[in-house]
């Protein structure tokens, strides 16, 4: 038998070592948990300041609640009418440094 084919063995060793990890849902046990930690004290106007007055309110909570939050009833509607999308002004708020993700 070849040393390659003694390598593949491992491999099904250590998928069986994930999978014994996981739960019977799937689901891995160790689920980490992320927090948003919002910075007190900016100055935003029009949709911004909207959408920064509900992530104020989800300060402690997890970013999928923020989503859930926004998604049902979004704090401000383009032109058109239409919703955007909450994940993009996470990552808006994320990049100019007015919430963090703590745990």
């Amino acid at each position: 038998m070849k040393a390659s084919m003694r390598k593949r063995g491992s491999m099904k060793e250590k998928a069986k070592a994930v999978r014994g990890a996981m739960d019977a849902k799937g689901e891995s046990e160790v689920k980490p948990t992320m927090v948003l930690k919002v910075k007190g004290g900016m100055k935003y106007r029009g949709a911004r300041d909207q959408w920064y007055q509900v992530l104020q309110a989800c300060d402690g909570k997890s970013p999928d609640e923020f989503i859930k939050l926004t998604k049902d009833k979004p704090p401000s509607l383009t032109k058109k009418g239409e919703a955007e999308n909450p994940q993009g002004w996470l990552r808006f708020f994320l990049r100019t440094g007015a919430v963090s993700l703590g745990a």
